[in-house]
C-alpha cells in the first residue's frame, strides 16, 4: 500500500517501523513530508511532473496493472491472490520503461471522476479514516464542499493516489485494455480470459455503500470537478450523470 520508504532513504529501517502504531504515525509524517516536497517542487516550476506510476506486475502471467485507487483495487488484488497469481513487482514509485515490457499485456480501470472523489470522500475523511489523517485531517468534521475546496488547491498530477488525476496514473496511449468501473465484471472478465485465469463469479470486496455520488454535489462544487479533472472526463468520456 505504501512507498518503499528506503527508496528515499539510504537506511535500513526496522522491522517496527512498519509494524507498530508508534511506527505508522512516524511513518505518515514522512509520507506527509515527501508529498509536500513533491508538489511544493511541482507548484514553484515550470516543469510538468510526471509521478511515478502505481503498478502491480506479473512475469507468470505477463502483464503490468496499473492501479487506480478507488477503481476495484481490491477486488482485484484478492482474485489475483485467490487464483495464486504473483505480483513479485509492486511499487508506487514505478519509472515504467515501454520498452521493457512490450510484450505485456497492459491494462487498468478507470471511474468517473465526481463519483471517484465522492468515494474517497467518504472512506478517508467521512470516516475520519485514521492512516489518512496525515493527508486528509484538515477536512475531517468539514464537509463536502470544504473536501471539494480542498482538492480545488491541489496539483493532481502530484497529489495523493486516491484523488490524482487517472491520466496521471495511467499511460494512456501505452495500454491494451482500459476498463471502466460502471461496467467492472465484464470488463474484468475480459481481463482474465486474455491472462488466462478461469474465475467465473467475480466477488465484490470494500464496495460503496453511500448514496448517488450526484448527491453530494451543487453546481459550485460540480463545475470545480469538471474543472480539476478536465483530462480524465476527456480522455475516458464521462460526463455528470443527475439521479
Amino acid at each position: 500500500m505504501f512507498i518503499p520508504l528506503q527508496n528515499y532513504f539510504k537506511i535500513k529501517l526496522p522491522k517496527k517501523f512498519f509494524l507498530s502504531r508508534k511506527g505508522c504515525f512516524k511513518r505518515g509524517l514522512l509520507y506527509f513530508f515527501l508529498l509536500l516536497t513533491t508538489e511544493s517542487y511541482a507548484s514553484n516550476t515550470n516543469e510538468v511532473l510526471t509521478p511515478p506510476y502505481v503498478v502491480g506486475i506479473s512475469p507468470q502471467h505477463h502483464f503490468v496493472w496499473f492501479r487506480v485507487a478507488k477503481v476495484g483495487s481490491t477486488t482485484i488484488k484478492a482474485v489475483f491472490r485467490n487464483n495464486h497469481v504473483s505480483m513479485p513487482i509492486r511499487s508506487e514509485q514505478f519509472k515504467f520503461n515501454p520498452n521493457r515490457y512490450k510484450s505485456y499485456f497492459k491494462f487498468a480501470f478507470v471511474r468517473n471522476p465526481w463519483a471517484r472523489v465522492v468515494s474517497c470522500y467518504c472512506q478517508k475523511v467521512e470516516n475520519k479514516n485514521p492512516l489518512w489523517e496525515f493527508y486528509y485531517g484538515e477536512c475531517f468534521d468539514k464537509g463536502f464542499d470544504y473536501f471539494i475546496d480542498f482538492i480545488k488547491e491541489k496539483n493532481l498530477m502530484t497529489a495523493d493516489r486516491h484523488i490524482r488525476l487517472q491520466t496521471a496514473l495511467i499511460p494512456v496511449d501505452q495500454v491494451d485494455f482500459i476498463g471502466r468501473l460502471e461496467n467492472f465484471d465484464q470488463d474484468f472478465q475480459h481481463v482474465l480470459n486474455i491472462l488466462g485465469i478461469g474465475q467465473k463469479n467475480i466477488p465484490k470486496k470494500n464496495p460503496s455503500t453511500h448514496a448517488h455520488y450526484s448527491t453530494y454535489y451543487n453546481e459550485r462544487t460540480k463545475e470545480i470537478i469538471a474543472k480539476k479533472y478536465q483530462s480524465d472526463i476527456k480522455a475516458f468520456g464521462y460526463q455528470f450523470e443527475q439521479r
